[in-house]
């Protein structure tokens, strides 16, 4: 994720999984080649790399997704936005019930090792309860996470200041 336009009205936040992507189909060519060049060569059994391009094209439809978060003070609202292969999604929130950004981490261990990920997440207040909103649905390494958060608090104190 990373801001894509930071001004006193708007800011713009956006995760846009190009390698995934490209990753992917790479991939789903491959066995789709595969499978081609096996079946006019005369085995059928390439026909099993069609399998591949099958797996290939359902990841992609589940784990290429872009997102885009608008934060809007004229509008007085947080917009997700997400667009998938199978469709796109809108969803509105109230500016005024954001309170803070946060960082959500989870800790895995393999091998003797802790391994930290992490995910972006909005401090909503809904009824005097504070709810947690996750912008993504994965964890990533890194400090993508805290940059992000940290890049919206600071446009926020920017109206409280």
């Amino acid at each position: 994720m990373k801001v894509t336009r930071n001004t006193q009205d708007q800011l713009i936040i956006e995760e846009r999984p190009w390698f995934t992507g490209i990753g992917i189909s790479a991939l789903t060519l491959f066995f789709t080649g595969a499978g081609v060049f096996s079946v006019l060569g005369g085995e059928f059994g390439g026909l099993i790399f069609f399998v591949g391009t099958a797996l290939g094209a359902l990841a992609f439809w589940a784990f290429v997704r872009r997102l885009m978060v608008i934060f809007d003070r004229h509008g007085v609202q947080i917009e997700i936005r997400r667009k998938w292969v199978g469709g796109q999604s809108v969803e509105t929130l109230d500016l005024k019930a954001l309170r803070k950004a946060d960082v959500e981490v989870r800790e895995t261990y393999r091998q003797g090792k802790i391994r930290r990920t992490s995910r972006p997440t909005l401090v909503m207040f809904a009824d005097h309860d504070p709810q947690k909103i996750a912008l993504v649905e994965h964890f990533s390494g890194g400090r993508s996470s805290q940059i992000v958060a940290d890049e919206i608090n600071e446009w926020l104190a920017q109206a409280a200041g």
